[in-house]
C-alpha cells in the first residue's frame, strides 16, 4: 500500500536510495539496489528490504511485495462490477498483485497486461 507523502517537514523528496518509513518487520534491515535502470521517463530502482522488494520511480515509492492488499481488493471490484470477466485489461505490471488476482477469478480467461516501461517485465 503507497505509503503517505511527505511525512515531515523537508521530506518531500525521498531520493532514489533513501529509505522509506520502516515498518516493525524490517526496522533492522537497510534497503539496497538490486536493479537499477534509467529509460525515457527517469529512473526506476528496485531494491530489497529484508524479503521485501520495494519499486521507486524517480525517487518516489510506487509499491512494495510486504502486502498487495488495496491492489487485490480493486481487482475483486473491478470483477464484480463488469458484465463479464473473461477478459482483463490490467494496466501496469507492478510488482504483480492485480495479474495474480486477476489470474485467480475462474470467470477470467484472458488477462493482457500493458506496461509502459519494458525493464518491469524484462
Amino acid at each position: 500500500m503507497p505509503r503517505p507523502f511527505p511525512r515531515g517537514p523537508g521530506d518531500h523528496h525521498l531520493g532514489p536510495y533513501k529509505a522509506a518509513a520502516p515498518r516493525d518487520t524490517d526496522r533492522t534491515d537497510d534497503p539496497h539496489p538490486v536493479e537499477r535502470v534509467v529509460s525515457e521517463r527517469g529512473e526506476l530502482v528496485l531494491r530489497r528490504r529484508g524479503d521485501v522488494l520495494e519499486l521507486i520511480s524517480n525517487g518516489t515509492f510506487l509499491m512494495d511485495t510486504a502486502d498487495g492488499r488495496s491492489e487485490r481488493l480493486m481487482v475483486r471490484a473491478a470483477l464484480r462490477r463488469a458484465a463479464t470477466t473473461r477478459s482483463v485489461l490490467v494496466g501496469g505490471l507492478g510488482v504483480g498483485f492485480s495479474l495474480r488476482e486477476a489470474l485467480a477469478d475462474a470467470g477470467v480467461e484472458r488477462v493482457v497486461v500493458v506496461e509502459v516501461e519494458p525493464a518491469v517485465v524484462a
